[in-house]
């Protein structure tokens, strides 16, 4: 095989493996308070906010693992890496085929881990299949194919939905989920999640010639973790923060945050596919930008810099004021019937607002 379609190929398998992991990930993570408040409905021993502290406990791990994930790479394999990563995406919705609240917290900080690690694994993957004239081309493959996923996650909430029973109009309430539909839903997250483990398992793992990636590890453990600490304390980094922080705080937003509180609003309920809507809004947009991004790169010198921020923080004012006119207060932590402070939903027959 030419080296250009092996380096294809990989990454091309590596962005079909993200894509399965991010598949589950997302989507769970659109209904995850939502499920766990219906779980804490059955069974008041599970906290009804638990979805949301779940969510903070991966984060808070994955930010941890940050620090060592450089050091962990250097003791080890970018695919060692990858394979771990799918198996902790593929365990966490697992847990919800037979829910246990101890075990819902240990694989969410090993999700956490997980997603550090399949980072980390990414880009040293790609480095060690790819030239200097050909990274920039593996990377726009594998980020293709791998920013699918939201797209794929509404077709499945429009397949489910769709051959799921429907409430009738007079029973239209919050959306509840039954542990029927959460272990459908999860299996078919467990499912799609352990393909990834297959994919990263059996990807290439001989480096290509001229690869960017270095062919012996020059830092054990320690000295690396060493570079990693003097890094974070270099004042360059500093003016970084904010743009960090924001992203990191609008990730959890849209993520999470957004979705449940559509599925906690008793308004939405007979918009039964509001979940999948939502979905394929999102990735087309991601993927319409990308492109608009990577085309205009080509034209603009530097337009993926400071233009393409600007361009992201219009967007991010313009959507979160929308979001904001349109939800009820109380809608991201409980099921609500309160209105919106403008923008409502017809609720039988009526506009809310």
């Amino acid at each position: 095989m030419k080296q250009r379609n092996f380096e294809f190929l990989c990454a091309a398998m590596l962005g079909f493996g993200q894509l399965c992991v991010w598949v589950g990930y997302d989507s769970e993570s659109f209904i995850l308070e939502s499920v766990i408040y219906s779980l804490h409905e059955k069974n008041s021993d599970i906290d009804e906010h638990a979805g949301y502290y779940g969510q903070a406990v991966i984060f808070a791990a994955f930010m941890f693992t940050c620090i060592f994930a450089p050091s962990i790479l250097n003791i080890t394999t970018p695919k060692a890496l990858l394979v771990f990563s799918a198996i902790s995406y593929t365990m966490f919705p697992m847990g919800f085929l037979f829910f246990n609240i101890y075990f819902y917290y240990f694989t969410a900080v090993l999700l956490g881990i997980g997603i550090a690690l399949l980072f980390m694994g990414m880009g040293a993957y790609l480095s060690q299949h790819s030239t200097r004239e050909t990274i920039e081309s593996n990377v726009s493959i594998s980020w293709a194919i791998a920013c699918c996923c939201l797209m794929v996650s509404a077709c499945i909430f429009t397949g489910y939905t769709t051959f799921s029973p429907h409430p009738k109009q007079d029973d239209l309430s919050q959306k509840r989920y039954s542990e029927r539909e959460i272990r459908i839903l999860f299996g078919i997250y467990t499912g799609i999640s352990s393909i990834a483990i297959v994919l990263f398992g059996v990807m290439p793992s001989k480096n290509v010639e001229n690869s960017l990636a270095e062919s012996e590890k020059k830092m054990g453990f320690m000295d690396s973790l060493k570079l990693t600490c003097s890094t974070i304390k270099s004042p360059k980094l500093f003016p970084l923060l904010p743009l960090t922080i924001l992203g990191g705080f609008n990730v959890s937003f849209w993520l999470s945050i957004f979705p449940t509180a559509m599925n906690f609003t008793k308004a939405n309920s007979n918009l039964i596919y509001i979940q999948a809507v939502f979905g394929l809004g999102a990735g087309l947009g991601e993927v319409f930008t990308g492109s608009f991004v990577s085309a205009m790169s080509k034209r603009v010198k530097g337009f993926g810099l400071k233009p393409t921020m600007l361009i992201g923080t219009i967007s991010v004012i313009i959507y979160c004021s929308l979001v904001f006119i349109s939800t009820p207060f109380e809608a991201p932590m409980r099921p609500t019937s309160e209105k919106s402070i403008w923008i409502g939903q017809r609720w039988d027959g009526k506009l809310k607002n």
